[in-house]
């Protein structure tokens, strides 16, 4: 272990420390305190509609929200659903439920009656706030549903008439010297954030203030400026949206929100809005060329492969750095900024604050010896509380104090932590255990790769062979001589039976409502040897 790791450790152990003396309480107070010592430094932009707030104002309407809110029956632990897209009036909806100490229960837009059914009678919903054309979806004979109605009802922008209440007229009822009746504690739950639903219906995960403090805490660098701005493209419906309000928050900075995300609009938001950090998007590995109109410092993301981040530090004179985080458990890895050591690449990187971890044989939750792949387990402040009424989910997913992942980490000679797939991704070929993600890794780096998706095929000789679904570049032509080119290229990086033996290459991937390719749905593909290049024959099936 290096001297640079060994400091960082220590940091992190002091600062664990710190959380109780210097965080707050509840995310309403954390607001609070911006607002009085940075008023008039804009917290909020979305600078695409040209609406913004600064701490002060947004402090101010956090206030008088909560109290129309408390006005129409909303208080302490009421269950709302807020089922609106990106706009300003969503940050200003989940801070006012904060401070109230209400529960945010977030809903996909997108989503249809039935999906919608399963949410809100899963997690008790009570009231909603949406836009008028949402309202359809509520008009069928579902027992939940029925719940919602007119006077439980918030409507944020133009409304039909006797639709609910205005979001307007409850902010401008509101008393701007709001308190809530009840204290707010770290402990109290604040919102019931649902899972992709990778499989089966998705899963209510009980979020605390203190796991969304932790959140934002965890994310001041150590020995570095905290970044004074970040562009924001993700949806407030799923974490990475909010995690990334939370952080600005904490570092008293500015979030420049876009609606929605958007590939070929990356460049001039970068441009316009001279954020020092961003989510690293896919897209910028197609960029051939410099581009230095920008300030961004850090870019962040997940899986990144060593080829991505040289090309994109190259390009943008940008750091790159990874990251670990997933709804249940916050975000306990992160790749520190002032660790030098190359060997840091390519892994999730070290412990944050307030988190422990440990890797574990999946089978006898034994230890995993060092440098020996197993199931990465978490805990800490900074984990949900468990599943909403999930009693049997909630006994797969913990042993004991600790959270079960489900990925499958190595730990380095340093200490580092590197993913190497999910459990459920795991292919078993021959006796050995094979990551999908590893194969994913090694064809993406084959020249006009667009996406890639590795799963398994049942094989009765081998247990099972290796298939990557492979999207390709509009320039690069799906042929068998590609496939062949690819396995070749594959050859070179990774062992020959982790090679894939199937590649069927594919226009356009499905995708689940968050956004995510829905491997799953892949993998369950009834042909999956049809319309594949086949290597043991050089021929498509």
């Amino acid at each position: 272990m290096n001297v640079q790791v060994r400091n960082y450790l220590a940091w992190v152990e002091k600062r664990t420390e710190q959380f109780d003396d210097d965080a707050p309480d509840s995310i309403g107070e954390l607001l609070a305190r911006r607002a009085r010592s940075l008023g008039d430094t804009i917290a909020i932009d979305f600078f695409e509609q040209g609406e913004k707030l600064s701490y002060r104002d947004l402090d101010q309407q956090v206030s008088q929200l909560a109290n129309g809110f408390r006005q129409i029956g909303i208080g302490y632990q009421t269950h709302v659903a807020v089922m609106l897209p990106n706009r300003i009036e969503y940050a200003v909806t989940w801070l006012a439920l904060a401070r109230l100490g209400a529960v945010m229960v977030p809903v996909n837009p997108a989503y249809k009656t039935g999906e919608m059914e399963h949410q809100f009678s899963l997690a008790d919903v009570a009231f909603m706030v949406t836009e008028s054309d949402q309202l359809v979806k509520l008009d069928v004979k579902s027992e939940c549903l029925a719940n919602i109605r007119r006077d439980s009802l918030i409507i944020v922008g133009e409304s039909r008439e006797h639709q609910g209440h205005s979001w307007q007229a409850l902010l401008n009822s509101g008393a701007v010297n709001f308190t809530p009746k009840t204290d707010i504690q770290r402990t109290d739950l604040l919102n019931i954030q649902f899972t992709s639903g990778t499989t089966g219906f998705p899963k209510g995960c009980m979020q605390t203030h203190e796991f969304w403090l932790c959140c934002g805490f965890n994310q001041v660098p150590k020995d570095i400026p905290p970044f004074k701005s970040s562009l924001g493209e993700a949806p407030f419906f799923y974490f990475d949206g909010l995690n990334n309000l939370i952080k600005m928050l904490y570092a008293g900075g500015t979030v420049f929100q876009a609606a929605r995300y958007s590939s070929s609009r990356i460049l001039d938001r970068l441009r316009q809005t001279r954020a020092e950090c961003a989510f690293l998007p896919v897209m910028l590995d197609d960029i051939g060329s410099e581009f230095t109109d920008h300030n961004v410092r850090l870019f962040t993301g997940y899986r990144l492969d060593a080829r991505l981040v040289k090309k994109v530090e190259a390009l943008f004179g940008s750091t790159v750095r990874e990251g670990y985080g997933m709804t249940e458990i916050g975000s306990p890895l992160r790749t520190p900024l002032d660790i030098t050591d190359e060997a840091v690449f390519g892994t999730c990187g070290l412990p944050t604050p307030s988190y422990q971890l440990k890797i574990v044989d999946p089978n006898t939750g034994r230890d995993a010896p060092q440098g020996q792949p197993g199931e990465l387990l978490v805990r800490g402040r900074g984990i949900m509380k468990g599943y909403y009424k999930n009693p049997e989910a909630n006994s797969r997913a913990f042993l004991g104090e600790w959270f079960r992942t489900g990925d499958i980490f190595e730990q380095t000679d340093e200490g580092y932590y590197r993913i190497v797939g999910r459990i459920k991704e795991m292919i078993k070929r021959s006796g050995e255990n094979i990551s999908a993600n590893e194969v994913e890794k090694a064809i993406r780096q084959f020249p006009g790769v667009q996406g890639v998706v590795v799963v398994a095929v049942p094989s009765n000789r081998r247990s099972e062979e290796v298939k990557a679904f492979v999207q390709l570049r509009d320039d690069v032509e799906p042929t068998p001589v590609t496939a062949a080119e690819i396995r070749t290229h594959c050859e070179k990086l990774i062992a020959t039976f982790k090679c894939p033996r199937f590649i069927r290459f594919i226009k356009e991937f499905p995708y689940l409502g968050s956004g995510k390719i829905a491997r799953a749905q892949l993998a369950k593909d009834e042909s999956l040897r049809a319309g594949c290049w086949d290597y043991t024959t050089g021929t498509i099936l």
